[in-house]
């Protein structure tokens, strides 16, 4: 039997970009004002497919897969976080788009969209942080990294995989989702852990305290790895980065409240 399709598909546009590093594939959908969605690690610019649509109706967005994930080209080494900066903003420059932008960083897009706006704060306008990891001055703990998975003979790794990543995002109320982020997951294979390297270098709270002097806004989900942290590090930043809570949103918030996650940045993004 051959399953029925709920919806029509959305075809986004898509292309290549290029860098210092490589080519830089990338989706968009939406016209008008830009805004740049940088994704988490091990993902590719796929994961913003169930919003896409959403924040199209009201920008143009475009959706970046970083160096070493998805489409874009493998750099060949470990880039440091200043590189990946340098990546985002030679691919605006290839598209022509110099004026300051708006950026959307989902987890490890979250280090990379606050590295973008402390290191060229004359090309970021306005950022969002989805679900970002803010370690405490007094108790910072390396955060917890996606799994690299390697191949092995009996499969067993496919499934470790999918359970690893359940555990973390239960309860999945989107299955669809969760297995395209799954298949991502497993395709980045060997090279899931390449941007940590960058990433744990990296300060966010401390960044957002000193370093940013652009709007910033913070969207998180209660149910989330970096929720503990978010909330120790929250009072940090009153009065200058305000945030928005989801309730129950977990891991994989922009998948399983795509409406709630849309509204919350669209709404930061067009205020003022």
């Amino acid at each position: 039997m051959i399953p029925t399709i709920d919806t029509a598909p959305v075809n986004f546009k898509r292309g290549y970009s290029s860098c210092f590093l490589g080519q830089l594939h990338y989706r968009e959908h939406g016209e008008g004002e830009p805004v740049l969605c940088l994704h988490q690690a091990p993902q590719s610019s796929g994961m913003f497919d169930t919003v896409l649509p959403m924040l199209g109706e009201h920008f143009r967005a475009i959706c970046m897969d970083t160096i070493g994930y998805g489409m874009s080209d493998l750099p060949g080494r470990l880039v440091e976080p200043e590189e990946y900066a340098r990546t985002i903003v030679e691919f605006l420059d290839d598209l022509g788009l110099t004026d300051p932008i708006s950026v959307i960083g989902v987890h490890t897009g979250a280090y990379f969209a606050t590295q973008l706006a402390a290191q060229y704060p004359e090309r970021v306008k306005k950022f969002v942080l989805s679900g970002p990891v803010l370690l405490h001055p007094d108790e910072g703990v390396v955060p917890m990294r996606a799994p690299a998975t390697i191949a092995e003979e009996d499969g067993s790794h496919l499934t470790r995989l999918w359970q690893l990543r359940w555990k973390n995002v239960s309860p999945v109320n989107n299955l669809k989702a969760f297995e395209k982020l799954y298949v991502a997951a497993l395709t980045a294979g060997e090279n899931a852990q390449a941007s940590y390297y960058a990433a744990s270098k990296l300060d966010t709270l401390k960044q957002l305290r000193f370093d940013v002097t652009v709007p910033g806004f913070i969207v998180w989900g209660d149910k989330d790895l970096s929720a503990p942290g978010i909330m120790k590090c929250l009072h940090f930043l009153e009065g200058k980065v305000p945030d928005y809570r989801i309730e129950g949103g977990t891991l994989d918030t922009i998948e399983e409240f795509p409406e709630e996650w849309t509204e919350a940045c669209v709404r930061f993004l067009k205020e003022g």
